[in-house]
């Protein structure tokens, strides 16, 4: 039986309540056990609907800093309509907005059934899944034999914060180029047919970063752990409280050797060098000369680590592990 790393992308019907949400993207991957093999599904739903886009807008540590919303209209590829939050939707359009809506939850459920049956799925992974959820229950997409996990919630019980797709695609240097895909410790590839469709804030993009955020949790559980905990401390960012029986200083935990750190060095126009760490963009230095740089970046980051203390937290789980963590 297989995994479905699934993510729906889905907006409202423009002059109608928020939580009208229709569904326009379907993006999947499923990890075959029996073949430790990728296998990778994506569909467009195109109504003739105008639809709400919201777009988060992120900053360089990850964060969420704003939003932008524009109209769109699949069907007829208008992408760029002013969004005018005192418009109302006549109750004529709304009735015929609300068919269109239906027709697409039956093609939404179908398309999702079919992937059930052709690829044998017995647990399904979402990152922050309850709206996704929401929209399945919404298409009667019948979901009660199959296992399903949100991998937010599973990192947030293991480090005490709830971290977003951004962040932690961030924090495990995810990337998307030359037809792979994949972050610092991974590298998977990416069938051509695909490649336009690995795009920011994608159903596809998405399903492919929440792939790899459950192999590095999976895989090296302890390094994403230190690295989770040390991008909380340098952008302080409060976190619940954990056992704090398990505290451990980062240094004598591990020892440095084991944590992976990405350096980013550029050339500035006065001449000098800045240097600064991809994960922690806040940890930045400039210097005359590029090793001077390099030195000066990590003796600044070993000191920072000096101050820094990493907490592990096992969470009791009473049900089986899914495939994809054991």
């Amino acid at each position: 039986m297989n995994t479905l790393f699934l993510d729906l992308e889905f907006g409202p019907i423009y002059g109608s309540c928020r939580g009208n949400y229709f569904p326009t993207e379907i993006g999947a991957v499923i990890y075959d056990v029996e073949r430790h093999q990728l296998l990778f599904e994506s569909k467009k739903l195109s109504y003739d609907v105008f639809l709400v886009i919201r777009k988060n807008i992120i900053n360089d540590i990850g964060k969420t800093v704003g939003f932008s919303e524009r109209v769109a209209n699949l069907k007829r590829g208008e992408y760029q309509k002013v969004f005018d939050p005192s418009y109302r939707l006549e109750k004529s359009d709304q009735v015929i907005a609300r068919k269109l809506r239906s027709q697409c939850l039956d093609e939404l459920r179908e398309y999702i059934h079919n992937l059930f049956k052709i690829h044998q799925v017995d647990q399904i992974v979402f990152f922050g899944g309850r709206e996704d959820i929401k929209i399945l229950k919404m298409a009667k997409v019948n979901i009660s034999n199959i296992q399903v996990i949100d991998i937010q919630l599973v990192i947030e019980k293991e480090i005490g914060y709830l971290f977003s797709l951004e962040k932690i695609s961030l924090i495990i240097g995810f990337y998307a180029k030359n037809k792979c895909f994949g972050s610092k410790n991974f590298n998977y590839k990416l069938p051509l047919k695909y490649k336009n469709e690995m795009k920011p804030h994608s159903a596809f993009g998405d399903a492919c970063r929440i792939f790899i955020v459950c192999k590095e949790f999976c895989a090296v559980k302890s390094e994403l752990v230190q690295q989770c905990n040390m991008y909380c401390e340098i952008n302080k960012i409060p976190k619940a409280n954990v056992n704090r029986l398990t505290s451990l200083n980062v240094l004598q935990s591990q020892p440095s050797s084991q944590l992976k750190v990405t350096l980013l060095l550029e050339t500035l126009s006065s001449g000098k060098v800045s240097a600064s760490i991809f994960e922690f963009p806040q940890c930045r230095v400039e210097a005359a000369s590029r090793e001077e740089a390099i030195t000066k970046i990590q003796t600044t980051f070993l000191e920072r680590l000096k101050h820094i203390e990493t907490l592990s937290w096992e969470v009791p789980i009473q049900a089986s592990e899914p495939a994809w963590m054991q």
